[in-house]
């Protein structure tokens, strides 16, 4: 019996399988140079010459709060430069982030 005497479903069947089977590999190559690229700009950001740790949730979790931040100066059209020195900026900015 082949693909076409079944239907179509028999068919998707067989590519969705085909594709789960290809996938994982380059999803983890995807993921792991998504993963350096980010690591790569945090050291690049780094100030001092103290030892560096990197936690991705906290990298996410920085960018989420400054694009929040950025959302809360558009919607209450804020000044940008005086929310950015702020002297609770930088808290904001870090709030959830795991400490090292």
């Amino acid at each position: 019996m082949n693909d076409r005497s079944i239907g179509n479903s028999n068919g998707l069947f067989h590519s969705a399988f085909f594709i789960a089977r290809i996938r994982p590999p380059y999803a983890t190559l995807l993921s792991l140079a998504t993963l350096n690229l980010v690591r790569a700009e945090d050291l690049c950001m780094q100030q001092g010459q103290e030892p560096h740790v990197f936690s991705m949730a906290s990298w996410k979790q920085y960018h989420f709060n400054e694009r929040l931040l950025e959302v809360f100066m558009e919607k209450f059209a804020l000044d940008p430069t005086w929310v950015k020195n702020h002297a609770c900026y930088d808290e904001l900015r870090t709030y959830g982030a795991i400490a090292a």
